[in-house]
């Protein structure tokens, strides 16, 4: 890289020399820095005070802790008279880094090095390693002053191997007891939403189905009865509520000498909770009993009111998008026993646990 020459601080030197000369430590200048500058081309204000500030620094400058060692390479293609010595150069960088750095021991090496080109001075200087690598390097275009060219040279090289070390961070005051305060957003800041939790899943849609087959029932009339029934289920999810009517057309008995004749017409609301294809429904019935009596004297029928309450499983299938295939097998308690009568004499009472059957084909509405 390549750095602007910077204004060497002489002040400073300036005072440390006339400290030096008030305590009697005053510094011989060389035969040297004593040519003319008009014969050497040199000003007297650069060389001059480059020196002394070397030698006074490598004398009165205090201890300070170690840096990290390094080894000289000095080299000035230009006469004696015009540039620093290693020995001045060496004091430059020690009154830098408040020690003496150098070592021929050192594993870092800086190989420091002015020359003359086209007419103004120029310095290098490299660091290299025990492997002779490059690690760093600085280049400089000077005017024509060595002194202040080299005392650059000798900054840099102080601060490459004793940088200075980092700003301590601002001290952060705690607020106390009655001094803390809520903190609102920072105007001109948004403050995020809060978080919210995912939206439930959506319920199961509603399923209505309407079904229509084939009965049979044991016990609710005076022998195996036949019937029709229609149903209608609706259904979200695993439960369902199922309405459905029933109508067992006629199953006549003899008796006595006679003839009995029988119907039932019954309705049944069922809620059911379904695993699977396979369902379980609890359900109450209500119905219409009719007896009617042939050869008998007097003969007469009449209507009697049932209700029950029972139980029902079963198992659907569904034979595509809406076509549905469903059995069902269920038992119930009579809450009202119903009886026929000829005379004094009962010829027939409801079973105390009448079972049914029901095959239906069924059609999804939605």
């Amino acid at each position: 890289m390549r750095n602007k020459l910077p204004t060497f601080p002489r002040a400073r030197l300036r005072r440390a020399q006339r400290a030096l000369h008030r305590r009697g430590e005053g510094v011989t200048l060389t035969a040297e820095l004593r040519l003319d500058s008009r014969a050497t081309g040199f000003h007297d204000g650069g060389l001059k005070l480059v020196r002394l500030v070397a030698l006074t620094f490598s004398c009165a400058a205090p201890a300070s802790p170690p840096v990290q060692p390094i080894r000289l390479r000095y080299e000035v293609t230009l006469a004696e008279a015009v540039c620093p010595s290693e020995r001045e150069f060496k004091a430059l960088v020690s009154a830098e880094t408040g020690n003496d750095p150098f070592s021929d021991q050192a594993q870092l090496t800086a190989r420091v090095k002015i020359t003359r080109r086209a007419g103004h001075l120029a310095g290098t200087m490299e660091l290299v390693d025990e492997t002779n690598a490059v690690v760093d390097s600085v280049t400089l275009d000077g005017g024509s002053d060595c002194g202040s060219l080299a005392g650059t040279l000798a900054l840099k090289l102080a601060y490459r191997i004793d940088p200075p070390p980092p700003p301590p961070p601002p001290p952060v005051e705690e607020p106390r007891g009655d001094d803390m305060e809520e903190v609102g957003p920072v105007e001109g800041t948004t403050t995020p939403p809060p978080l919210l939790p995912p939206p439930p899943p959506p319920p199961p849609p509603v399923q209505v189905n309407v079904l229509a087959g084939g009965s049979a029932s044991l016990g609710l009339l005076p022998a195996l009865a036949p019937g029709g029934t229609v149903a209608l289920d609706v259904r979200r999810g695993n439960l369902s509520l199922e309405l459905d009517g029933t109508v067992f057309p006629n199953v006549s008995f003899q008796s006595l000498g006679g003839r009995v004749d029988t119907s039932l017409i019954s309705t049944s609301v069922a809620g059911c909770g379904w695993i699977g294809l396979g369902e379980v429904c609890a359900r109450a019935t209500g119905g219409l009993f009719r007896a009617d009596g042939t050869g008998y004297p007097g003969s007469q029928g009449g209507f009697l009111i049932t209700a029950s309450l029972g139980c029902a499983a079963g198992v659907q299938w569904r034979l595509g998008s809406a076509l549905l295939l469903k059995a069902r097998l269920g038992a119930s308690l009579p809450l009202l026993r119903s009886s026929i009568l000829v005379g004094t004499t009962r010829v027939w009472e409801v079973s105390d646990v009448p079972i049914d059957g029901s095959l239906f084909v069924g059609w999804a509405v939605q």
